[in-house]
């Protein structure tokens, strides 16, 4: 402490004693006089000042306008009644919180049994199937990822435990789907577990009982088709001898079926029918229409009957 300081304290106490007036404090100190004056003089005054007292209606006047004042300028306040300030720093924690939880629960979905963020990775998914619409469906999902889970760990005899008792609960869920539609697609998805399991050298006893005929409620696969019969029918044919007859020189020669050939010259084209006739000619006028005969398709070998011979 300075001699400034000691010099207004010692002053100060002899005043409020009584002992020296304030011309008596400035000749105990010449040397701070100055200084120690305008000191003096401003504790002077705010003595005066602590002894005044404001009238009653200088208050009722002061308290009017500040309501007026407080009505006019209202501070900001929430919906809830929360400073404006509070509830912001309120969304603001519950925004950074909500953020942390996704991100942990992004990343717990790659957790395996065993590890620190596996049991943050079931609870998610728990609280994902209450919002499910199909809880088949989604419990067919979890099934599913119990079991890769199980094959992953099938190396670690600590984590294929948590893993095991992790898809046997998996497997109890889906038995309690009883409804004949759910069965075939139950099946089916265990049907493909196992063959996972299987490649991967894990027996789970539990899968083999439900993949039963008796357990799954699916029939074993039958087979009602009818061996092939085959009764050969024996080839019938009937042969037809050659027939001629000697008609009227009028008379047609028609094929045994429908071809293109050229008729005879005298002759006229009618329906074909099963015989052969043949008309009654010269040997010359026979021969030079057996010559003008032109091959057709498809060819065919017509047998000619002898001819008798007709002429007297």
């Amino acid at each position: 402490m300075g001699n400034l300081e000691r010099a207004l304290e010692d002053c100060l106490a002899r005043l409020a004693s009584g002992e020296a007036r304030l011309e008596d404090c400035l000749a105990l100190y010449p040397e701070h006089a100055g200084e120690l004056r305008r000191l003096l003089m401003a504790v002077a005054q705010l003595e005066r000042g602590r002894s005044v007292r404001a009238p009653a209606g200088f208050k009722a006047r002061t308290r009017a306008q500040l309501r007026v004042h407080m009505a006019a300028h209202p501070r900001g306040r929430s919906v809830v009644g929360l400073p404006v300030v509070t509830l912001r720093l309120v969304i603001g924690l519950v925004g950074l919180v909500a953020l942390f939880l996704v991100a942990g629960t992004a990343l717990a979905q790659e957790a395996l049994p065993g590890s620190a963020g596996y049991g943050w990775k079931i609870t998610s998914e728990r609280v994902w199937r209450v919002f499910q619409p199909d809880p088949l469906a989604a419990d067919v999902i979890l099934a599913n990822r119990r079991a890769d889970e199980l094959t992953l760990v099938a190396d670690d005899p600590h984590a294929q435990a948590i893993a095991l008792q992790g898809y046997r609960q998996a497997l109890e869920t889906l038995n309690q789907y009883t409804l004949p539609a759910a069965q075939p697609v139950i099946h089916a998805v265990l049907v493909k577990q196992k063959d996972s399991l299987d490649q991967a050298g894990l027996n789970v006893p539990e899968l083999n009982e439900l993949l039963t005929p008796a357990a799954s409620g699916l029939a074993p696969p039958t087979s009602t088709a009818a061996p092939p019969t085959s009764t050969p029918a024996l080839p019938t044919s009937t042969p037809v001898l050659p027939s001629s007859t000697i008609v009227s020189p009028d008379s047609t020669l028609t094929p045994p079926f429908e071809s293109t050939v050229v008729p005879l010259p005298g002759a006229t084209l009618v329906d074909p029918r099963p015989t052969i006739s043949l008309v009654l000619l010269t040997p010359d006028a026979v021969a030079s229409a057996v010559a003008s005969l032109e091959p057709v398709v498809p060819t065919f070998a017509l047998p000619l009957p002898t001819l008798p011979t007709l002429l007297p």
